[in-house]
């Protein structure tokens, strides 16, 4: 009965901090030059997380002054699992805004590039590109993570 309730208090008290760690996956610090910024934000959600970055929403409205600007994002403890950096040439034309995904902290396994004529038509190449083109990059990308990571995203399924 003691080694129950022992159990019992110890999950207790770790509960926090797993909601706190499952609640947030992702840590994504936004910098750029001018304007000068400067964030970190933990996220819950990688579409919404992606939806402020490069629409420059929420905590990182700041940004929509900015032609360009970096940021690095934390995956389940991962340090730059993934980057992300943003150009706006501000010149119309068809290459006038660039995006560059990469994800050095885990080998490289995603390497892309967006470019269009304006931010709406680049988030909807990056959006088709984790939902339907880029799935085994995304899969490298998760099996890379599992291997790095002390919470992964397998974890509990044996699949």
């Amino acid at each position: 009965m003691k080694t129950l309730l022992r159990t019992l208090l110890v999950a207790l008290a770790l509960a926090p901090l797993a909601a706190i760690r499952a609640d947030s996956p992702f840590e994504v610090l936004a910098v750029s030059s001018s304007p000068a910024f400067n964030h970190t934000q933990d996220y819950g959600s990688f579409p919404t997380l992606v939806s402020d970055v490069l629409k420059n929403q929420g905590n990182f409205s700041a940004l929509a002054g900015s032609n360009s600007f970096f940021a690095a994002i934390k995956f389940l403890g991962v340090s730059n699992a993934l980057q992300v950096n943003f150009n706006d040439s501000g010149i119309p034309g068809p290459t006038r805004v660039s995006v560059s995904l990469n994800s050095p902290g885990v080998g490289n396994v995603i390497n892309h590039s967006f470019s269009g004529p304006d931010r709406p038509d680049v988030e909807e190449q990056i959006k088709n590109f984790f939902l339907n083109n880029g799935s085994a990059q995304v899969g490298n990308f998760l099996a890379a993570i599992a291997k790095q990571s002390a919470i992964a995203v397998t974890d509990g399924n044996p699949n």
